[in-house]
C-alpha cells in the first residue's frame, strides 16, 4: 500500500492520530493522520481499531470509542477520504474483508452493549456518508468484544468474536456478494458456533484455507490468552470443531 514491497503498517495511537510505516525502510509513508485527534480531545480520541478490506484501496478505516463515527483515512497523504456514523455509541473494535470473487469489501464493527454490525462497503472513492444501515447485524457477546477478525471464504462472509471469556462466538453471516438470502431479517444473527476452551481467550483470527473451487473449506482458527495458545479445526459444511 504505497512501499516498496506492497505492504505497511498501520498504527493506531492514543493520541487519535493514525500512522503508516514502511516495514523495509522503517520510515512514515507519508504525513501522519490527524483522524480522531480534530474529532475528541484526551483518552476519548484514542483509536480503539482498525481495518484495511483490500490493498488497492489506498486507505484504512480507524474506530475510537469516544466517536460513533468510522473514518476512512487515506494512507500515504493521512487526509480523512470519508466518514459514517454507526449509531449512538462510540465503537471498541473493527475487522475488515475482501471478497476473493468480485471484490466486494466488508467491516465488521463492535460498540459495547450493542449487536455487532457488518457493513457492505461501497467501492473506493464512493461516498460513505450514504452507508446509512448496516448489512447485517450479529448477537453481541456478554462482554464488550475484545477482538474481532473477519474473513470472505468458501463464498461466505465469516466472523469471530471474543470477550475475554472461556467461549468464541463464530458467525456465518451470508454471501460474501452481498446478495440477500432467503430467511434473513433485521433481528441479530445469532452464533453458528460457540468455541470453547478451559481457558480465557482474549485475541482470535481465523487462517484462510479453502478448496480449489473455492465452494468450501476447512478453517482454523487460533486463539489466545494470558497463558493459552488454542487451536479449532472445522470444515466449514459439518458439525463438529476439534481443538
Amino acid at each position: 500500500k504505497g512501499s516498496s514491497s506492497g505492504h505497511c503498517l498501520v498504527l493506531g495511537c492514543s493520541s487519535g492520530r493514525v500512522q503508516a510505516w514502511d516495514p523495509n525502510a522503517g520510515e512514515l509513508l507519508g504525513k501522519p493522520a490527524e483522524a480522531f485527534r480534530s474529532l475528541a480531545q484526551g483518552s476519548d480520541c484514542a483509536v480503539s481499531g482498525l481495518g484495511a478490506p483490500g490493498p488497492s484501496r489506498g486507505t484504512v478505516f480507524a474506530a475510537c470509542s469516544g466517536v460513533p463515527e468510522i473514518l476512512e483515512v487515506g494512507l500515504a497523504d493521512g487526509t480523512t477520504r470519508g466518514s459514517y456514523r454507526t449509531g449512538k455509541a462510540g465503537i471498541c473494535r473493527l475487522a475488515a474483508a475482501v471478497a476473493a470473487r468480485g471484490g466486494q469489501e466488508w467491516l465488521l464493527s463492535a460498540s459495547s452493549g450493542a449487536p455487532l454490525k457488518l457493513w457492505q462497503l461501497p467501492g473506493s472513492g464512493a461516498a460513505l456518508g450514504e452507508l446509512k444501515k448496516a448489512r447485517r447485524k450479529l448477537a453481541a457477546p456478554a462482554n464488550p468484544p475484545s477482538c474481532l477478525d473477519l474473513c470472505c471464504l468458501g463464498g461466505r462472509v465469516l466472523a469471530l468474536s471474543a470477550d475475554g471469556t472461556m467461549q468464541i462466538d463464530f458467525f456465518d453471516a451470508g454471501l460474501e456478494s452481498g446478495k440477500a438470502e432467503a430467511g434473513s431479517d433485521s433481528a441479530p444473527l445469532a452464533s453458528a458456533r460457540v468455541l470453547s476452551c478451559h481457558e480465557r481467550v482474549r485475541e482470535v483470527s481465523m487462517a484462510r484455507n479453502a478448496s480449489a473451487g473455492g465452494s468450501s473449506g476447512r478453517l482454523l482458527v487460533v486463539g489466545h490468552g494470558a497463558t493459552i495458545v488454542a487451536c479449532w479445526v472445522f470444515d466449514l459444511a459439518g458439525k463438529d470443531a476439534r481443538t
